[in-house]
């Protein structure tokens, strides 16, 4: 081949360039010049009987180009979107909710513990019965429970996500914990008959109530908390 731009030719050729491209290229380079336009037939045999790239090669070696190109592209889309205001302004949104349901989720597990402490001390100083105050702690447990899950499930989830709160799901087990302390020690001023027949039922029904996860189908969100304090307010017994 002689031409001016015989390197520049070759190195798109060598690059999967289609002929037809870089016949397109010399036409407008040259316009005036017809010597120096080289057409695709042209440019395909010198590929094939110099370049040696054909078939599945030269489709790899395009292909390939044309990732690279894209993934730039992307690149490029993906800068101008963090550099926009709308981006960091839904950003910041994102990040104010997920914070506001991780308190208010803590929020509930406090106001839970308080009713099960009610509750706890009622039955030991004979204020309620045992019947009673063994039906109101199965419900707080069984709620507890679920939130437990649902904090779980809050946690693990965002894992995945660009933002990261490095809440630790030891929390979980460490309230679990605390509730198993709990009914200890109130058990332990129960008298042995009712000590053994509420650990009966508490037992039974905790192995009923392990995670459900068809109790949470939806992630966690912010207004669901709200009825749920609404609920657990409305049944404050000092409001009986």
């Amino acid at each position: 081949m002689k031409h001016i731009d015989k390197e520049e030719i070759i190195e798109m050729l060598n690059s999967g360039e289609s002929v037809r491209g870089i016949e397109a290229k010399l036409k407008k380079k040259y316009p005036n010049n017809k010597s120096m336009w080289l057409s695709s037939v042209t440019l395909q045999k010198f590929r094939k009987d110099n370049l040696q790239l054909e078939g599945r090669v030269l489709k790899d070696i395009q292909e390939a180009g044309r990732s690279q190109k894209q993934q730039l592209e992307e690149k490029d889309r993906q800068k101008s979107l963090e550099a926009s205001g709308a981006y960091k302004k839904k950003l910041n949104e994102i990040v104010d909710s997920k914070l506001d349901v991780a308190r208010k989720i803590l929020q509930l597990d406090a106001v839970i513990e308080t009713r099960m402490e009610y509750w706890f001390n009622a039955v030991a100083s004979g204020e309620e019965s045992a019947s009673k105050g063994d039906k109101e702690l199965r419900q707080f447990i069984d709620r507890q429970i679920v939130l437990l899950g649902q904090y779980k499930k809050f946690v693990e989830g965002m894992a995945d996500k660009t933002i990261d709160y490095n809440v630790n799901i030891t929390v979980m087990n460490e309230q679990i914990g605390i509730i198993r302390d709990v009914i200890r020690e109130c058990i332990a001023d129960f008298e042995s008959e009712k000590a053994m027949l509420f650990m009966e039922r508490l037992n039974k029904r905790l192995e009923n109530t392990s995670y459900r996860p068809q109790e949470i189908p939806e992630p966690v969100k912010l207004e669901d908390l709200h009825e749920a304090e609404f609920e657990l307010v409305d049944g404050d017994p000092k409001n009986d």
